[in-house]
């Protein structure tokens, strides 16, 4: 009974944002970019590099005081990067391309909740491309992705509940939250261009293609330092990370060059 009252609370609160989330404006979200054009890029441009840290990487595991049946005592650090000679995870773009190579046809993204995290933590899609969430726990979950701090949209999905096709409209970084288990965090990054990428387990991407010109190459990565303030009675009352990672610079491409550019993150 106590699961259910709250599942109805969640659902009719999430009811409320989503109207609200409707209601705002474009100055408030902030705008949505130019339309692109895909082009035929002929003798295009690679920029590749690494995103590194200066610092030792420590990522202290989370503490579970809630569903710990299903989620145990501790839960890996959803922010910690894979491997140890890079920074695995890091988005790394160019900003603003109004034309350029045209978008791999990916199928549906995917978003799992599994193991009372967010799978996978970080993902690009394009504007349009349906994204499937699906809940594999025996706990009620619910999926709040956030654009500029504000709810866009708002998903519960209780134990057993079918996977969910969803849309997000609007270009930007979205930051998915659990608002019933607050460690449970995600990105998803909405483009309109599809000079993205992810770096991979060793900190390396590779951006390839790109008609020349001049850009601004820019990195973002989440934190993973963790702070878990607790009550009188020893119980973490919420999880706070450090302040997401943001680098940029420009560069310039020269027809059938190639260029490295390496970040390095404290």
């Amino acid at each position: 009974m106590r699961k259910l009252s709250l599942f109805l609370a969640l659902v009719f609160s999430f009811a409320l944002v989503s109207c609200n989330a409707r209601e705002r404006t474009q100055e408030e979200t902030g705008p949505l970019t130019s339309a692109y054009q895909v082009v035929n890029v002929t003798n295009g441009s690679t920029i590749s590099g690494t995103v590194k840290t200066s610092q030792p990487i420590t990522a202290a595991s989370v503490i579970v005081q809630k569903d710990q049946d299903v989620c145990g005592t501790s839960h890996p650090n959803p922010g910690a990067p894979i491997g140890t000679s890079g920074i695995s995870g890091a988005i790394v773009y160019l900003e603003r391309l109004a034309s350029g190579k045209p978008f791999n046809q990916n199928a549906e993204a995917l978003l799992r909740q599994k193991g009372c995290e967010f799978i996978p933590h970080v993902q690009i899609i394009h504007r349009g491309q349906k994204v499937i969430l699906s809940n594999e726990d025996g706990a009620l979950h619910n999926a709040n992705f956030q654009l500029l701090g504000l709810t866009e949209l708002n998903v519960a999905q209780p134990n057993g509940a079918p996977p969910r096709e969803i849309e997000l409209t609007k270009d930007g970084l979205y930051t998915v939250k659990c608002d019933v288990h607050s460690w449970m965090r995600g990105f998803v990054m909405v483009v309109d261009h599809p000079y993205y990428t992810i770096t991979d387990k060793d900190g390396a991407y590779s951006l390839t293609d790109i008609p020349p010109g001049t850009y601004t190459l820019k990195m973002w990565r989440d934190n993973w330092q963790l702070d878990e303030p607790k009550d009188n009675q020893g119980h973490v009352t919420t999880y706070n990370w450090g302040s997401d990672f943001q680098k940029q610079q420009p560069v310039t491409v020269a027809a059938g060059a190639a260029q490295t550019v390496d970040f390095v993150i404290p």
